[in-house]
């Protein structure tokens, strides 16, 4: 086990051509659940997506009762949630279900626009305030917001006043940004989890959607993630092409930790 790291993990995907029914959706959650058993050999906490650009998946919550009961119960799941897909009222349910499947917490996002339907318009800090008058941080849910790894002071005032629990980042690309906003957050009161993305070939067109550089460490990335655990609350390693080369850099970080 790797202290202070986590790993992000997508649900499979439904309603497409190529599934052939409900076996075929069956197989494809057992392959994720697989997945997260190699993965909780090393990671503290698994995160779950919630339908990445739009794309429908079973929801992050159903798919976290999969895991609970696939996992050893020690095992920290959170989940995110796109505040896009769902009203209100919707998101208070969800909240409630992950309490009863004692989450470590939930990441509320606006989201991508969904390829169905109409986006709900609301903010995600707005959700996580009513969320904490409802009282649900108090059953042992811990509320997330997302924050770009630059954040302005603006920004970052309107989300630190609705009181989270932390902030988790988009994909970090350097060191000394990251951990100056550590230290901004940590000063405040507040944690921060940093986000790396595995950088490989099968990478690249996720890294290139969000104009993302990951030069200064692609030489080393396990270098610069045990860095990162010296300076935030946590690191979120995310390789969304390519579980294989997300799961190699499990064994490094392990290894590199050994050797240290």
């Amino acid at each position: 086990m790797i202290p202070g790291l986590s790993y992000e993990l997508n649900p499979p995907r439904i309603f497409q051509k190529e599934l052939s029914g409900i076996t075929q959706l069956k197989d494809n959650l057992d392959l994720m659940l697989g997945r997260a058993r190699q993965v909780s050999e090393f990671a503290e906490c698994i995160q779950l997506t919630d339908s990445v650009l739009g794309e429908p998946r079973l929801s992050s919550i159903n798919t976290a009762y999969h895991l609970v009961h696939s996992l050893e119960r020690s095992k920290k799941i959170r989940c995110n949630m796109r505040v896009s897909d769902h009203s209100l009222n919707g998101i208070i349910q969800m909240a409630g279900d992950a309490v009863l499947a004692k989450l470590e917490g939930i990441l509320l996002l606006r989201g991508d626009v969904p390829r169905y339907g109409d986006p709900v318009t609301q903010k995600p800090s707005k959700v996580l305030s009513t969320l904490r008058d409802l009282g649900i941080a108090k059953a042992g849910l811990r509320l997330y917001l997302g924050t770009s790894c630059k954040p302005t002071e603006r920004d970052l005032e309107r989300k630190l006043r609705s009181e989270p629990d932390g902030l988790i980042t988009q994909p970090v690309e350097d060191l000394e940004s990251t951990s100056k906003l550590h230290d901004n957050l940590h000063s405040r009161g507040f944690s921060l989890i940093a986000t790396v993305l595995v950088p490989s070939a099968k990478n690249v067109r996720s890294a290139a959607l969000m104009n993302f550089d990951w030069s200064y460490y692609s030489e080393n990335p396990s270098d610069f993630i045990h860095s990162l655990r010296s300076s935030c609350s946590e690191v979120l390693v995310t390789s969304p092409n390519s579980f294989d080369e997300g799961l190699s850099l499990l064994h490094n970080i392990q290894n590199d930790s050994q050797v240290i």
